[in-house]
């Protein structure tokens, strides 16, 4: 069998396509210290919401399930390093890390479940979800702050330390 030689220009659209890559993660590697606390902001959150939309698309793209019920998990995993934070006066770095596996258990304990219903059963089950664990924050007022939320302790360090600390943080470097 006879493979066919890569074409005249090909190395080139390679190059510039490498060249564009290493552009765009030098970019992203030092922008933090050239940007803005606006603009570190705006990159952070489409970093969070890549996450987000990258979740949605193993769900609901890859496994043909119509997933409503990503955002409980994201939720849980926020509001617990809240009120970590606030009500238990912990730093963010444990609390996140305790958010994180508080998102591992429900996902266990609730998300494993879900995942053995089909179709539309699969939809209203996410959707249910959705609604108990909105219940839930909304009537625990005492721990949750229910529909006034949480008050959030400020991190020590100025407001551009804090951008850049949140932009690596989303990053995932």
């Amino acid at each position: 069998m006879r493979t066919s030689r890569p074409k005249r220009g090909d190395w080139f659209r390679s190059a510039v396509g490498g060249f564009l890559c290493a552009a765009a993660v030098l970019f992203l590697v030092f922008c933090p210290f050239f940007l803005s606390s606006y603009w570190l902001r705006i990159l952070t959150h489409t970093f969070m919401f890549a996450v987000l939309a990258q979740a949605i698309n193993i769900i609901a793209g890859y496994a043909g399930y119509p997933a409503f019920g990503n955002v409980v998990f994201f939720g849980l995993g926020a509001y617990s390093t809240g009120v970590l934070m606030v009500k238990f006066n912990t730093t963010f770095l444990p609390s996140m890390i305790f958010g994180i596996g508080i998102c591992i258990f429900f996902t266990i304990i609730f998300g494993l479940p879900v995942l053995r219903l089909k179709g539309h059963y699969f939809a209203i089950a996410t959707l249910g979800l959705n609604e108990a664990t909105k219940a839930l924050v909304d009537n625990l007022t005492g721990l949750t702050g229910g529909g006034m939320g949480l008050s959030l302790p400020l991190i020590a360090g100025d407001v551009e330390s804090n951008s850049r600390y949140f932009y690596f943080m989303f990053s995932g470097p």
